[in-house]
């Protein structure tokens, strides 16, 4: 069983935003990142609990 992986603030903002540019599935692939875990930061950036208030008044 693999440990689970740490993501810095700065990180999953980008990674946020490279989902909002071409999509969560594409920006998953690309980043090497489970898709589930950039979905989950997706939807916490809609809500606003990562801080983007630019990226998520985009998304909405």
């Amino acid at each position: 069983m693999s440990e689970a992986k740490l993501y810095d603030k700065s990180y999953k903002e980008q990674a946020v935003k490279l989902a909002g540019q071409i999509g969560t599935k594409k920006a998953s692939n690309e980043l090497k990142v489970p898709y589930g875990t950039l979905y989950g930061w997706v939807q916490a950036a809609k809500k606003g609990e990562l801080d983007m208030e630019k990226e998520r008044r985009k998304m909405l």
